[in-house]
């Protein structure tokens, strides 16, 4: 998506089947780090798509330097998700409301 002002954001769209919490984690995949970018919008959407949540924003360079990187297999300490693929990880309530 791109802004009035030329801002580019990527929107990360994850379907849940909960009401996301503050404590829940905003991925990116290693993959997709290369993206041309400012910022990352979370997104979560009820897996009926009867209600979606805007989680925040975050600056892509601050987003990487702030994350926490989780490798393939490794299974995440603060809810015991084995990680699918390499990804960084930051939580909900570490979003900002807008760019």
């Amino acid at each position: 998506m791109v802004l009035d002002d030329g801002t580019k954001v990527d929107v990360k769209t994850k379907q849940t089947g909960y009401v996301p919490l503050p404590s829940y984690d905003c991925s990116i995949a290693a993959l997709n780090t290369k993206q041309d970018c400012n910022y990352y919008a979370f997104v979560r959407v009820k897996n009926d798509f009867s209600i979606g949540w805007y989680l925040g924003v975050y600056n892509k360079d601050q987003y990487m330097k702030d994350a926490v990187f989780m490798q393939k297999g490794t299974i995440d300490p603060s809810n015991g998700y084995t990680v699918k693929s390499d990804c960084y990880n930051i939580k909900i309530d570490q979003l900002k409301d807008k760019p």
